[in-house]
């Protein structure tokens, strides 16, 4: 048997050596603990809340619900995988934004004519000064020939406008005679010739003359011509 002294000894022997680990098997301690904090990290980072692919249907930055699997952030519930946000339901692909300038769908590629506007802008110009002609003769006054000119710009502004010129003549001594008709001819295509030189297309102007079947308190009011648009 073993006195009391010895077996003291012996237990302070055991817990000096309990107490004194060697100096590797803290290193090994140190680096476990660094390497599960590493895998923490990590993990994390790969399945954090910015992950979209990670997020829950129907939260921000996830698909939405009912959107299958490989469908993008944002999806609708039943797009197609690889379809792009605002694509709708069964769509096969993007919907493409009108270009500027583009016409609205459904609207026409030309732009309406405000034919009444026009109209007015030319009634009011022809009364302030009208569009007359020498006696007996197919040419343009002075005046008359300017107040053309100003027509010709305002025609020019409304592409789409078709243009009705109607040549008069002065009452002569047998109303409705050929002169008069020829006449009234002739002013109307002398006015259509004028406008067609100013930029107005051909096909857009029609021309007739009336003879001197509505004459003016004038015979110089009387040789004129009408403008009429459509």
């Amino acid at each position: 048997m073993s006195s009391p002294e010895s077996s003291r000894r012996t237990g302070a022997v055991a817990a000096t050596s309990r107490r004194r680990r060697p100096l590797w098997a803290w290193l090994l301690l140190a680096l476990l603990a660094v390497a599960v904090l590493a895998a923490i990290l990590l993990g994390a980072t790969q399945c954090g809340p910015d992950d979209p692919a990670a997020a829950p249907a129907g939260t921000p930055g996830g698909p939405s619900a009912g959107a299958p699997a490989g469908a993008p952030a944002g999806a609708p519930p039943g797009a197609p995988p690889g379809a792009l946000p605002g694509t709708p339901p069964g769509g096969g692909g993007t919907t493409a934004a009108p270009t500027a300038g583009s016409p609205a769908p459904g609207a026409g590629g030309t732009a309406t004519t405000d034919v009444a506007g026009l109209q007015a802008r030319i009634d009011e110009i022809v009364a302030g000064q009208p569009v007359t002609f020498l006696p007996d003769r197919a040419e343009l006054t002075t005046s008359g020939a300017d107040t053309l000119d100003r027509v010709a710009r305002e025609l020019a502004s409304a592409p789409t406008a078709r243009v009705t010129i109607t040549g008069h003549a002065a009452p002569a001594r047998t109303p409705g005679n050929t002169v008069a008709q020829q006449l009234s001819d002739q002013r109307a295509t002398v006015v259509a010739q004028r406008l067609s030189a100013a930029g107005i297309g051909g096909e857009r102007i029609q021309a007739r003359g009336a003879s001197d079947s509505d004459p003016r308190s004038s015979l110089a009011a009387s040789r004129r011509v009408e403008i009429s648009v459509s």
